[in-house]
């Protein structure tokens, strides 16, 4: 374990390649293992790049960085990409060979690197002249390493802001403050809302319903919404779902529209999505299909039984999901990639054969085959991601309780701690922050007259 300044002139490159050579040398003749691993210029609060190092530190505290406006590219590779290139090569590297690593378009000149940090902080102010500092190293080729099979997950922009925020060291919780330009809080703030304006009608027509997904836990472990939320979820029974859409009609107020299969054609959601009208916000996927109301939007979902037969429980839900898959596949004009080859080409020939009015309704049916079983002693989501997770417990949904989320009191399933285990495992342990991103891939955004909205009483 050693490192150095690489360049194409350097005595310490041109001596760190032939111990290289010494240690292959050595291992043939001697019989161990060793694998060579060459990386960029380390971000990180610890980086072995006192130019890495000397930028974040002004960039946090907002001092003036002076950069150098000629200067070679040099490559970077996050913390986070550098400890997964070293065990990827360690696990499927070939003996005596050496690779390169850095992150996805990190090699860069000093000018652009700078930039990107003046990007990423707000108080970071950079000159670039003919007098200021410049990174030292040099560019790197990963294209074997890539051949390989590794792959980067972080690029060199969020590392920046991973490592200024770990250099801080105020012990608040990171996520990617660039969210949605900036209106990320704007739009949690409408989402809550949103809840409020839902568990307004469901207290009105004795309607249970529980919050779900990502909602549900950031009630449990944040109190409110999980950080980088972008969405809100709500799941009721299928009885209590089908009551809630029939006072819908009624109660739901004239600025909000209930986007269902039966109210838009063109939208085959097998959930229902509560929309503010007079807004936009549409994803990648959304964003396909310009008659469908792409407002600002809810999830309300079914939870559904399944059979207590455990053979017939797994039939039930594994047809589900695949009709599910069809539907969807169906609609976005994509071909169906199921876990084998002969399922694939099943699921194609059914997608080109059948309409998809047929699928949608073989598909519906599916979800509820069984609403009116008696003495059910399973649930499944039926509507939502977590299909393919399988069944859990009836029992887990029978009894609410009320805990703080936000400043408003909102009911989860009094077995919440069961249910979250089932849906994420170690709930309490929130993922890595290269991977805070919000989860909708948005392509246009128009809070119109809700822009820096507070929830008060009413949207």
């Amino acid at each position: 374990k050693t490192h150095s300044d690489f360049s194409s002139d350097s005595l310490k490159s041109m001596l760190i390649q032939s111990v290289e050579n010494l240690y292959f040398s050595a291992a043939h003749m001697y019989g161990f293992s060793i694998k060579v691993i060459r990386c960029g210029k380390i971000i990180s609060a610890n980086s072995n790049s006192e130019f890495v190092v000397n930028t974040l530190k002004s960039a946090v505290g907002g001092k003036i960085l002076n950069i150098k406006n000629k200067s070679s590219k040099v490559s970077y590779i996050s913390a986070n990409d550098l400890i997964s290139a070293v065990l990827f090569v360690a696990c499927n590297g070939a003996e005596c060979q050496a690779y390169n690593a850095c992150s996805d378009d990190s090699t860069v000149n000093s000018a652009e690197f700078a930039l990107a940090l003046s990007d990423a902080f707000e108080n970071c102010e950079v000159n670039i002249t003919s007098e200021g500092c410049s990174a030292d190293g040099c560019a790197v080729d990963c294209t074997r390493l890539k051949k390989l099979g590794w792959s980067s997950t972080v690029n060199y922009k969020d590392a920046l802001l991973i490592s200024g925020h770990e250099m801080m060291n105020d012990n608040s919780v990171f996520m990617f403050s660039d969210s949605y330009d900036g209106k990320l809080n704007d739009i949690q703030q409408i989402l809550l809302g949103f809840l409020l304006e839902v568990d307004r009608i469901c207290k009105k027509h004795n309607i249970k319903y529980f919050l779900g997904g990502g909602s549900l836990l950031g009630a449990v472990r944040h109190k409110g919404f999980i950080p980088w939320d972008d969405d809100a979820d709500v799941m009721m029974l299928r009885k209590d779902y089908d009551r809630f859409l029939s006072v819908l009609p009624s109660e739901l107020p004239n600025y909000l529209f209930a986007q269902t299969q039966e109210n838009e054609k063109d939208s085959h959601f097998p959930f229902t999505k509560l929309r503010i009208n007079n807004t936009l916000l549409s994803t990648e996927f959304t964003s396909r299909f310009p008659n469908i109301h792409n407002g600002i939007f809810l999830d309300v979902l079914a939870q559904d039984y399944t059979s207590n037969n455990a053979f017939l429980r797994k039939i039930h839900m594994k047809a589900t999901a695949s009709s599910r898959w069809l539907v969807l596949d169906k609609w976005r004009g994509t071909s169906v990639n199921a876990n084998s080859r002969f399922s694939s080409l099943c699921a194609n020939i059914l997608r080109k054969i059948f309409p998809l009015g047929f699928l949608q309704k073989v598909q519906n049916k599916l979800i509820s085959l069984h609403k009116n079983m008696k003495n059910p002693k399973y649930l499944f989501d039926s509507m939502g991601r977590n299909v393919s997770k399988g069944a859990f417990p009836a029992e887990w949904l029978d009894e609410a309780i009320w805990v703080d989320f936000e400043n408003a009191k909102l009911p989860i399933p009094k077995e919440y701690d069961k249910y979250l285990k089932y849906l994420y495992g170690d709930y309490m342990e929130m993922i890595p922050v290269s991977e805070r991103h919000v989860s909708h891939d948005i392509k246009q955004i128009d809070l119109g007259e809700y822009a820096g909205y507070i929830y008060k009483d009413t949207l």
